[in-house]
């Protein structure tokens, strides 16, 4: 996580720990994404999406991720060109030449002010790869709009949206325009339209005709229009009923049976529980559903291979964060779909390497779920070797509510110690777990602490964190295996929390790096890039010509055939000569000597995403080094990439194979 201040912790100190189902890799919690599906392919594509916000770095970060929903799972794809991050933006399926069109959106913006940038590109997915299709003329740039496809003509048809004004003042502006796509180039093709707000577009294939939903700007009611194209007009449509509320819906038309459906949406005085609504030409009929919670700002697409509604992400009624909820929705009952076999997105896990047992461990760590003040942790443990993961069975022995994990292996017992909340102890021995009670001394309660086993001194040295009252710490403890001591010395490191430390193989001392504290407890926070070692009795501050500068939770692990440390990304700061301090998320590479106290820097390409508190580390079985999940900007992956020392190459979750087919009406 980002750089805590005092209110900050504090509020991880009163934060609910919250238990959530084990979900295999899926799209982590984000809001406005959209999505259409691949007929050609069977395949729904998911794009984009915003988090809440990041006080790490002061943006609302976006999303330029790819996913295909295929036979009821999710799978993340990684093409070589991807549109720019982006939310709020609109897709469609062109079925004259099989591909799924995207047009504008937002793209990341300001926490403080809440500017966004806008687009207005276009897009095509197509065999796998994003192609962008730069025609001759396009419409202005906006987000908020919606798109339908016409396949009586083969045309996309766009309307409306929303821009901000260029008067400095960040105005929301609305759009009422009307525009379309022949494939090769866009043209407008009405100035005004409706004063229609946040507008759901579909064509309705059954009675041949685009049909437009929205909120009337004046009334604040459901409107609904027809698209004459002839006349290039849009038609006032009456119907004795219409959805209650579709601000922030969904709309798609279901091929089966040949009617749209509208889902979800946000009004004044709606209702909690989800309102579906069905058009069959004349009226809207609401369906009697089971009950679900009513979706905002999610991601809505009809999957014609299993004649189903697939609705992904946005959150709650009247709630502000966002969920990675995937929902079905088939013969009038809406199901969230579970599936198990993976863990799911998280950031902070522990994640050590076991070669007598052949084996990586990963437990626990920050879930998907965690924002601002609601803090969840998990508490599942997993066994990982080259390339599967195997979830180990739980029993009342197991670590619960552990709160910012940390590890080690103790090498010379051969267990992995866990310490939770930098206090309790447990230790694994490849069967079962070990609990400490009544143990005296411990450490203190605290967050963020940093631990290694120290082969040289044969105990797992534990510094620093930060403690429930809101002080940075930097004391020292040792853990032998059967009971803690701290170690007193003269000189140490300056208070911190999230610092980096490991045992360095070449130089036969626990090594630590970076952080973020205070020099001393009446000073203000500040970042650290200084390195220090420890014999078991004093720290030495190393005198070093450069590091990697100040970063928080970078992926580091030690290369087991060359005793150096590999370091990938985090969240790095720098500071400008007014002593201003600016953070982003980075995916850079280093390797640190220990022989020769030096740092140098790989030069790579095709990395993983920036982020910070991944799982990183050397599977023995593979000879490879794994890198899982992680946090950038209030986003947690899921995703899994290896290094063999020279590249890295991503590892796709996928299905059991699927063949291309055609499932055009």
């Amino acid at each position: 996580m980002s750089v805590l201040s005092p209110k900050r912790v504090i509020q991880f100190v009163a934060a609910t720990l919250l238990a959530f189902p084990l979900l295999a890799t899926h799209p982590s919690p984000r809001l406005a994404p959209r999505m259409a599906f691949d007929e050609e392919a069977g395949v729904g594509v998911l794009f984009g999406g915003r988090a809440v916000d990041d006080p790490a770095t002061g943006l609302i970060h976006a999303s330029n991720q790819t996913w295909l929903w295929m036979r009821s799972q999710w799978v993340q794809q990684f093409p070589e060109n991807n549109p720019p991050a982006r939310s709020d933006h609109a897709m469609v399926y062109d079925s004259a030449q099989n591909r799924v069109l995207l047009f504008g959106g937002r793209k990341e913006g300001e926490v403080v002010r809440q500017r966004f940038g806008v687009l207005n590109d276009t897009w095509a997915w197509k065999n796998g790869e994003w192609q962008e299709l730069g025609p001759a003329a396009a419409p202005p740039a906006r987000y908020g709009h919606s798109l339908a496809y016409d396949r009586d003509r083969n045309r996309v048809i766009l309307f409306g949206g929303y821009n901000y004004s260029t008067d400095g003042k960040n105005t929301i502006e609305a759009r009422f325009d009307t525009w379309e796509f022949d494939g090769d180039t866009w043209s407008r093709v009405n100035e005004s339209g409706p004063d229609v707000a946040k507008p759901l577009l579909v064509f309705d294939a059954a009675r041949h005709v685009t049909i437009l939903l929205g909120v009337d700007t004046t009334e604040f009611s459901t409107v609904m229009y027809s698209w004459d194209s002839a006349a290039s007009s849009w038609k006032s449509v009456t119907s004795a009923t219409l959805p209650s509320c579709v601000n922030e819906g969904q709309l798609v038309y279901q091929t089966h049976n040949q009617r749209p459906l509208v889902a979800g949406g946000i009004c004044t005085g709606s209702e909690f529980l989800e309102e579906t609504y069905e058009w069959d030409g004349t009226t809207w009929t609401k369906l009697t559903t089971n009950s679900t919670s009513r979706a905002v700002g999610s991601a809505m697409a009809y999957d014609t291979t299993n004649a189903q509604v697939v609705r992904y992400g946005g959150h709650a009624t009247f709630q502000a964060t966002p969920d990675s909820v995937t929902s079905t929705f088939k013969n009038l009952e809406w199901h969230n779909v579970n599936r198990s076999g993976a863990p799911s997105p998280r950031s902070m896990p522990l994640f050590r390497r076991d070669p007598q047992r052949d084996a990586v461990w990963m437990f626990g760590g920050l879930s998907e779920y965690s924002f601002g003040t609601v803090i969840s942790y998990l508490d599942d443990f997993w066994r990982y070797r080259d390339g599967q993961w195997s979830l180990v069975a739980q029993d009342a022995s197991t670590p619960f509510g552990c709160i910012t994990p940390v590890g080690a292996l103790d090498k010379d017992r051969n267990v992995l110690v866990v310490v939770c909340s930098g206090t309790s102890v447990f230790e694994w021995d490849g069967s079962a777990w070990k609990t400490f009670s009544d143990l005296k001394p411990v450490p203190a309660e605290r967050r963020f602490t940093s631990l290694a086993y120290d082969e040289t001194l044969k105990k797992t040295v534990l510094f620093g964190g930060y403690d429930a009252v809101g002080n940075y710490r930097q004391d020292t403890w040792t853990w032998s295996g059967t009971a803690w001591t701290e170690v007193k010395p003269k000189t140490k490191p300056e208070h911190r929390a999230q610092a980096v430390m490991w045992y360095d193989p070449l130089a036969k001392k626990t090594i630590l790096y970076s952080g973020a504290g205070r020099k001393s407890i009446e000073d203000h926070a500040t970042r650290f890039e200084d390195m220090w070692s420890f014999d078991g009795t004093t720290w030495t501050k190393l005198t070093v010509t450069s590091t990697p500068g100040i970063r928080f939770a970078p992926q580091v692990a030690i290369d087991p055939t060359s005793g150096k440390l590999l370091l990938f990304g985090g969240l790095r700061a720098t500071i400008d000569e007014d002593d201003k301090v600016n953070q982003f998320y980075d995916n850079d590479m280093w390797v640190w000597d220990g022989s020769t106290s030096k740092w140098t820097e790989i030069q790579v390409e095709n990395a993983p995403a920036p982020r910070q508190n991944g799982a990183f580390d050397y599977d023995v079985a593979s000879g490879k080094f794994v890198l899982f999940g992680g946090f950038a900007g209030n986003f947690y992956y899921s995703d899994r990439w290896l290094w063999d020392g020279q590249n890295w190459t991503v590892v796709p979750d996928s299905p059991a194979s699927y063949r291309r087919r055609s499932t055009r009406p």
